[in-house]
């Protein structure tokens, strides 16, 4: 169902458009030249607005209506489009009026600046030698204070050119002072460094000296333990012999468990070859059963493809049959749907009085439908 959406025009347009001009303080002539383009327009879709309130399309059936509105709304498309060519060339000669005006100050001010600029330095003679002189007076001071400062932000804050030169004499010794403190606490550090560095020294060359007595002593010890690994030496000989002899002992009765040992795993190899021979009959009387199973579900899965078929073609039976309803008239599908909305049950409800006026709602929409139908040729 196509919707035409009406065209909202605000309460008395002309009045509206007469204020909102002049309450922009344009000259009157340009004022009139603004009103005389736009108010005939605007009235032109004044007029139009009625119209456009009476086309109302709630079916696909109205082509005069739809077409109605195709041509109000392309009326109503040729006022904007004029309206929008009004407004451009009202701004062109705004536009062009603003770059005369533009030029002719342009003029002017190129002619008055350099005087202006001119007498403003007479004006202001005294003031820029004063400014001059403190500049000066501030270079000075800052230089005179750079040596005993770590960098100009130690200025922050000090207005050197507006200072007494009590004052200045008094920041300057401050910062000397400070400055010389300063070094004299470098000075000091640093004889404190060469001492600590000679104490290290001191104390590295005793290390030393005890280093070399533990070495000394190391050396006595070493030779110690060699001779003690050397009787060391025989006694592991003497009793590896004796391990030996335990060994090739252990080793014999070590075989003759082994032998043991094989005899039982044969046993344990042959029983888990009956036990083997035992699963695999079990696996193929299981692969029978599967096998018959298969059968039996290949059975049952061609009669469901038959059935799946005879539902295929009932369902293209269907579709034919809508396809040719689709291809009948229009007169006849409206009939048809009369029909169906006659046959529709209204459900039971719990309020008795409702019932009865949803089947007369039915039964005239039914009708309706009807009379249009009745109307197709």
């Amino acid at each position: 169902m196509s919707e035409i959406t009406e065209v909202i025009i605000v309460e008395e347009p002309s009045k509206q458009l007469s204020t909102l001009v002049l309450s922009t303080g344009l000259a009157a002539q340009s004022a009139q030249s603004v009103l005389a383009s736009f108010e005939p327009l605007l009235k032109q879709a004044e007029d139009w607005k009625a119209k456009v309130a009476l086309i109302k399309v709630t079916d696909v059936s109205q082509t005069r209506e739809m077409k109605l509105a195709h041509e109000t709304r392309m009326a109503l498309r040729e006022i904007r489009i004029k309206a929008e060519k009004a407004r451009k060339s009202l701004k062109e000669d705004s536009l062009r009026q603003g770059k005369a005006i533009d030029g002719a100050y342009n003029i002017v001010e190129f002619l008055i600046a350099p005087l202006e600029k001119t007498l403003l330095e007479q004006e202001q003679f005294a003031k820029n030698k004063e400014l001059e002189r403190k500049n000066a007076l501030k270079q000075s001071r800052t230089e005179q204070l750079l040596p005993f400062l770590t960098g100009t932000t130690d200025l922050i804050g000090f207005v050197l050119e507006d200072m007494a030169e009590e004052t200045f004499g008094s920041l300057l010794a401050s910062h000397k002072l400070q400055f010389e403190a300063k070094q004299e606490a470098a000075r000091r550090a640093e004889a404190d460094r060469i001492a600590a560095e000679a104490a290290r020294q001191a104390e590295q060359e005793r290390i030393r000296k005890e280093n070399e007595e533990l070495r000394r002593v190391a050396t006595e010890k070493e030779a110690a333990l060699q001779r003690e690994r050397a009787e060391q030496v025989k006694r592991d000989a003497l009793a590896a012999e004796i391990r030996r002899k335990e060994d090739a002992a252990r080793l014999r009765k070590q075989a003759e468990l082994d032998e043991v040992a094989r005899q039982e795993r044969l046993k344990e190899q042959a029983a888990r070859e009956v036990e083997r021979q035992k699963a695999e009959a079990e696996r193929a009387e299981l692969k029978r059963k599967a096998d018959e199973a298969a059968k039996a579900a290949k059975v049952l899965q061609d009669k469901l493809d038959a059935e799946a078929k005879a539902r295929e073609e009932v369902a293209k039976k269907e579709r034919a049959a809508a396809r040719k309803a689709a291809r009948a008239p229009d007169r006849d599908k409206l009939k048809a749907f009369a029909q169906t909305i006659r046959t529709q049950a209204v459900p039971t409800l719990s309020s008795p009085d409702v019932a009865p006026q949803i089947e007369q709602a039915l039964t005239e929409v039914a009708e309706f439908i009807d009379s249009l139908a009745e109307s197709l040729q």
